[in-house]
């Protein structure tokens, strides 16, 4: 699924219609008691997404182990494993690699296309007016592109955060670049000392008819010069 990605990446559809609780036990998936009490949606998505985890943790020839939450809701990899998962209402990813340190990650994310009336709201809090130009200028349509910029601002997060150890602004990245295949952004601001203001990132995109998946890397980081 993903490309200059040495790891392992799976998906797999679900239903919530066809959930139930018994598929954590009837999967081998440890229903931990935050996840126990929230509504079918969290606890199928939860499942899926851990589901595919432990996949992936087989083919990488590691034991299998319960993925824990940590106080932000991500989840917390065995030590040596750099990992993401993401789901939309009726998908899930995850993609798993070994690290070669604890501030090694990686980001994905999927999304369905947003809907007309998140648009202002993207805008507001995602994505700014440059980068609707660039989307422009690329040929996007302003719901892929709003869609495609917010999923790979999600994977940047994802992918930084074990450096960063901090939560930080999608406007403090910025679109610098795009075609169909991916994006590259620029931090506006230092997040961390490896990541000075102005070091470039870049980010994959894979279309489907209505959802776009975006995926990187922290190895991807061009520090400026």
């Amino acid at each position: 699924m993903l490309t200059n990605f040495h790891g392992v990446c799976l998906a797999a559809a679900f239903s919530l219609e066809q959930f139930s609780d018994q598929d954590f036990h009837a999967l081998n998936i440890a229903l931990p008691d935050n996840i126990s009490r929230s509504v079918n949606k969290r606890k199928a998505e939860f499942l899926a997404g851990r589901y595919l985890a432990k996949l992936a943790l087989s083919q990488l020839n590691r034991p299998e182990a319960d993925i824990p939450s940590g106080d932000n809701r991500a989840p917390i990899w065995p030590v040596g494993i750099a990992g993401s998962i993401s789901h939309h209402k009726t998908k899930a990813v995850c993609a798993l690699t070994p690290a070669h340190s604890p501030e090694q990650g990686i980001g994905i994310d999927t999304e369905l296309f947003v809907c007309e009336k998140t648009i202002d709201a993207l805008l507001k809090t995602a994505v700014n007016r440059q980068e609707v130009e660039e989307l422009a200028k690329a040929g996007l349509t302003e719901i892929a592109g709003l869609t495609a910029v917010f999923s790979a601002k999600e994977s940047l997060f994802k992918a930084l955060f074990p450096q960063v150890q901090r939560y930080f602004d999608f406007l403090d990245v910025r679109l610098v670049a795009c075609n169909d295949k991916g994006f590259e952004f620029a931090l506006n601001t230092t997040l961390a000392t490896g990541l000075p203001k102005n070091s470039r990132l870049n980010v994959d995109c894979y279309w489907e008819p209505d959802a776009v998946t975006t995926f990187t890397q922290s190895d991807w980081v061009e520090t400026p010069r």
